[in-house]
């Protein structure tokens, strides 16, 4: 592999910052690359990277830039997976990472990682997230459903997070109370050990405004209370 700069110290700790989140914009990069870095420095060091062909970027979400790896940066970094923004749902993946970005201010909540591969139990979820709540350490799949899947599809892998014997949870977020009633139906008919594994949260603002769960109702184990009473 012929690269034309390699990347050593901030450069790579940048490429890593973005391999992590699979899709970062500047705030995030400088968040998570370790390194304090004005805008003008960090926005100089990336675009040696883009000349590089190491980071690639499309301007999505009022005219935000956002970077991902290229393939060549793929091969770089740990973790590191070129992002095929072609066939990605990007508004999608941008919103996981604003998610996960919200949930680790809280003290609950921490070691946020966004999954391109299978995960315990067979399933792929967008996230994973570590969590601890009354001493209790437990580790929850985060997936974000903005569309209707099928009912085989959405009770196939149900299941699997029922039938995982580690202490794995499932939260699913959505931002359509059609979709909250119809997963909640999908829920209802499942057997106790997927609705004790399977939490359900419907938050109508999520999209086109700043992520806010607190008060938000989440549908668990046959009962529904707020987002703060469940996790916090």
């Amino acid at each position: 592999m012929k690269v034309k700069f390699v990347p050593y110290g901030v450069y790579l700790d940048i490429l890593s910052a973005v391999g992590r989140w699979k899709v970062l914009d500047y705030s995030g990069i400088s968040e998570f690359c370790g390194h304090d870095l004005k805008y003008k420095n960090l926005a100089s060091k990336v675009k040696k990277l883009e000349n590089a062909e190491l980071l690639k970027s499309i301007f999505a979400e009022k005219k935000k830039k956002y970077l991902f790896l290229s393939h060549m940066g793929s091969q770089l970094v740990p973790k590191g997976s070129p992002y095929d923004v072609e066939n990605a749902s990007l508004h999608h993946d941008i919103l996981v990472v604003r998610i996960l970005r919200y949930l680790t201010n809280f003290e609950s909540f921490h070691a946020p990682e966004i999954i391109s591969k299978e995960v315990l139990g067979g399933v792929e979820p967008d996230a994973v997230i570590q969590g601890m709540k009354n001493d209790k350490k437990y580790s929850m799949a985060i997936e974000v459903e903005l569309t209707q899947k099928s009912e085989k599809r959405v009770k196939e892998k149900l299941s699997k997070y029922g039938q995982d014997r580690s202490s794995l949870y499932c939260l699913y977020i959505t931002q359509k109370k059609s979709l909250y009633r119809t997963y909640k139906r999908f829920l209802e008919e499942m057997d106790t050990m997927v609705q004790a594994k399977v939490f359900l949260l419907l938050d109508e603002g999520l999209i086109g405004s700043e992520i806010n769960f607190t008060g938000k109702q989440v549908f668990f184990k046959g009962e529904t209370k707020t987002f703060e009473e469940i996790f916090l």
